[in-house]
């Protein structure tokens, strides 16, 4: 994990310590961003985590409106829990644990549109996503009479398609460098977990919050 977060903010860095001397035509342009924050995940047993995305886009317009394509790449990250009983006749109910940490990577393209007032831009947008998933499981079980019973452990991966909305605003530094704050609903999808002969369904859908720092070119 921690070798993961280091690799992310390297390319964070270098994503906008670019030369700063093209001077942008009222916003128009290529540009670079790189934005971190948290991960709130959807799922009520899921804990809030980090969300970060390097990208790259433009905005096809001059003036006070905007239409930008941007494209990104992200590393979000979260746990989940869940637990079941199992009720059998004649015998002491058993609880099932199962606790996830999950890492996705979501490649996402982004359509955005909106306005600017003078330095400040707002904007919303929407867009698609491909969603690399990798997670690490255990469980554990319990009985009144045996207690608590190690189980299994393990990590896979999967690929799913997702959606988002986008809404944001950003503060004009200079001419090229650019700060702001971004919200996104990432629609993830559910994900089905195999451990032993029980399958476990968790949404990895959830909001993100993240501030951002970017470069025109």
């Amino acid at each position: 994990m921690k070798k993961k977060m280091s690799v992310f903010v390297t390319m964070a860095v270098l994503a906008v310590c670019f030369p700063m001397y093209a001077s942008a035509e009222g916003g128009k342009g290529l540009y670079a961003v790189g934005k971190a924050g948290a991960f709130f995940p959807i799922e009520s047993d899921g804990d809030t985590g980090f969300a970060g995305d390097i990208g790259v886009g433009y905005n096809f317009l001059s003036g006070p409106g905007l239409l930008g394509l941007e494209a990104s790449i992200g590393y979000y990250n979260s746990s989940y829990g869940a637990e079941k009983a199992f009720d059998y006749p004649d015998m002491p109910s058993i609880h099932r644990s199962i606790d996830v940490d999950a890492d996705m990577i979501p490649f996402s393209v982004t359509v955005k549109g909106g306005r600017r007032v003078g330095p400040w831009s707002f904007y919303a947008g929407a867009g698609l996503d491909l969603i690399y998933v990798s997670y690490d499981v255990s469980t554990t079980a319990s009985t009144p009479i045996l207690g608590t019973i190690p189980g299994d452990s393990g990590d896979d991966s999967d690929v799913d398609f997702g959606a988002h909305l986008a809404a944001g605003a950003t503060y004009d530094m200079t001419d090229n460098l650019f700060v702001g704050f971004e919200c996104r609903y990432l629609l993830a999808g559910d994900l089905s977990i195999t451990t032993g002969l029980d399958t476990t369904k968790f949404d990895f859908s959830g909001f993100t919050a993240q501030g951002m720092i970017g470069v025109r070119f």
